[in-house]
């Protein structure tokens, strides 16, 4: 069993914690949260769209300076520190004329970009990027929970304690550990990168087009909310955030994608029916936290695999940039096409369902065939000597010429199926490996029997290790 201690050295489960340092502080005030809303008055929904312009340009920007990753690591205490010191001086000049607020909220922007990128050193040498991601968004919508609890306690003391995170986070951030450089690129084929952009850029442009109507919606109701609404709404998607990583811990995560636009376009036309009452204004936001809970997960995982292949922080940079940019678009046109009334309307939100239904066959095409363990190759193994000292071994021209034959003989599928056999695997690690199901796995597994001529695997492997006839291609 494994203890608490024991859990906190996984460096997934580090790096998880780390990030939710940063994203607590980020979800709960300039990312449109509520502390910004209490603080920041009338220009609060002004001043998140400057932090979100400007958090994208340094997203898209800083990766692109020749800094080496233990050089970045060097700056996060010092860069913690100074995002400390500028959330403490908007706290002080937050009843300031606006464009002194804007000024100090496009700093925090483009600062907190380097810790971002910073850790994402750390999450691409970490491996189990999924998980780590899973922990760092549930643990940031736990601290907005808490945050947003209406205690009484003054918004500027939650402010001012919540301005350590961005502190704690430098500091922790350079005692993690980074494998030295990047994980060489691995072999993928054109193919499957290109369904891995496309995928990332269709389920992008509607998602995040998404996210910028809901940040206008939320500028719009926050000041009017039901006190609870912005701690229920966290725990809403840090919920979802973990019962979809439950859902997809076996690699399946391109099916996020097509699971994040379904629930994003029936939350957008239950908003757009208008349906009286508290309890329908809530059940549509729900919704809606739902598939951006899951796209979130998606599209974080998939610039992940795509990092791997064209390298880390400017691959990220740009997904995470242009998905800024993407949300600060949305909320301004939202605003231009109903300035007379709070929120988008009725006929922005038929926009982006419309932009849904668009994309989602091309994302329903790409997403889940993305999944393909392309970025993981399997390459056959020798096949196993017998164990024991004493066994016969087989010559190895042999033993090769009748694996060439068996390999001839199968399909791609059950080629990958036969190395996994022939290191151990059982059916439950080769369907998580093929990303299959058990029934699959059984159907190729009697399959490269057949064609080996043997009865179960047992004889399979024990043919390998000694070089029989039938050791690679079926008698006869």
């Amino acid at each position: 069993m494994t203890t608490a201690s024991g859990l906190l050295r996984q460096p997934a489960v580090r790096a998880g914690l780390t990030l939710a340092c940063l994203f607590g502080w980020l979800l709960s005030f300039p990312m449109f949260g509520p502390l910004l809303f209490s603080t920041a008055g009338e220009s609060a929904p002004q001043a998140g769209l400057v932090f979100v312009f400007a958090h994208g340009a340094g997203l898209l920007l800083l990766p692109w300076l020749p800094l080496k990753s233990e050089a970045l690591r060097r700056l996060t205490a010092g860069t913690g520190m100074l995002l400390t010191g500028l959330t403490l001086a908007f706290l002080s000049a937050r009843s300031a004329a606006p464009p002194v607020v804007f000024a100090l909220m496009a700093g925090i922007g483009f600062t907190a970009a380097v810790l971002v990128l910073a850790w994402v050193e750390v999450w691409m040498a970490c491996g189990h990027r999924l998980s780590s991601l899973a922990i760092a968004m549930a643990g940031a919508n736990v601290v907005v929970a808490l945050t947003g609890i209406p205690l009484g306690v003054p918004s500027a003391a939650l402010l001012a304690a919540l301005s350590m995170l961005p502190l704690a986070f430098g500091f922790i951030l350079t005692r993690l550990s980074l494998a030295p450089g990047w994980p060489p690129p691995r072999r993928v084929s054109p193919l499957k990168v290109r369904e891995v952009v496309i995928a990332i850029a269709a389920f992008a442009m509607a998602d995040y087009f998404v996210g910028g109507i809901w940040y206008n919606t939320l500028s719009a109701s926050m000041p009017s909310l039901w006190p609870w609404q912005p701690s229920l709404e966290a725990i809403i998607y840090a919920a979802a955030i973990l019962a979809f990583f439950g859902s997809v811990r076996r690699g399946q995560s391109g099916w996020l994608a097509v699971y994040s636009l379904s629930a994003l376009g029936f939350g957008l036309l239950l908003a757009a029916s208008g349906f009286p009452g508290a309890g329908a204004a809530l059940a549509s936001r729900a919704v809606l936290l739902v598939g951006l809970a899951a796209g979130d997960l998606f599209f974080w995982d998939r610039l992940g695999y795509v990092a791997q292949v064209f390298g880390g922080r400017r691959s990220l940079g740009t997904g995470l940039g242009a998905s800024l940019f993407l949300i600060g678009l949305a909320n301004v046109g939202a605003g231009v096409a109903a300035p007379d009334r709070t929120g988008p309307g009725s006929t922005f939100f038929l926009l982006g369902a419309a932009l849904i239904f668009l994309v989602i066959p091309v994302v329903f095409r790409y997403a889940p065939a993305s999944d393909h363990p392309a970025f993981e190759p399997i390459h056959l193994p020798s096949p196993p000597l017998a164990s024991s000292p004493s066994a016969p071994q087989p010559a190895a021209g042999r033993q090769d010429k009748h694996v060439g034959v068996l390999l001839s003989q199968l399909t791609p599928t059950e080629r990958k199926v036969y190395a996994l056999l022939a290191a151990g695997a059982t059916d439950h690690e080769i369907a998580s490996k093929l990303v299959i199901s058990r029934h699959t796995v059984k159907f190729h597994v009697r399959n490269v029997l057949r064609k080996s001529g043997v009865a179960n695997r047992r004889q399979l492997l024990s043919r390998l290790a000694t070089g029989g006839p039938s050791a690679g291609v079926k008698d006869g």
